[in-house]
């Protein structure tokens, strides 16, 4: 799960954690990112080494729209 530093953005990566445990599913990775951000590179590499079968974003559109694009990257840049 990666999430920006921001009030809501945070709330629903508790949220979510949350559930995560009651369902008995492993977070094997949460890092925060600043809000704004426009690299998530070197955060999605960290997140790639590790192979989790989802990514959890909890941020806003352009965030979204930013991971996806850096994720199809191999080298996880645009």
């Amino acid at each position: 799960m990666i999430s920006p530093t921001d009030l809501f953005p945070l709330n629903v990566a508790d949220g979510a954690q949350n559930y995560a445990k009651e369902l008995k599913l492993d977070l094997v990775f949460f890092e925060k990112y600043p809000k704004g951000a426009k690299d998530l590179s070197s955060l999605l590499l960290k997140v790639k080494a590790l192979k989790p079968d989802v990514l959890m974003g909890t941020g806003y559109l352009d965030d979204a729209i930013l991971a996806v694009r850096q994720a199809k990257r191999p080298e996880g840049r645009l």
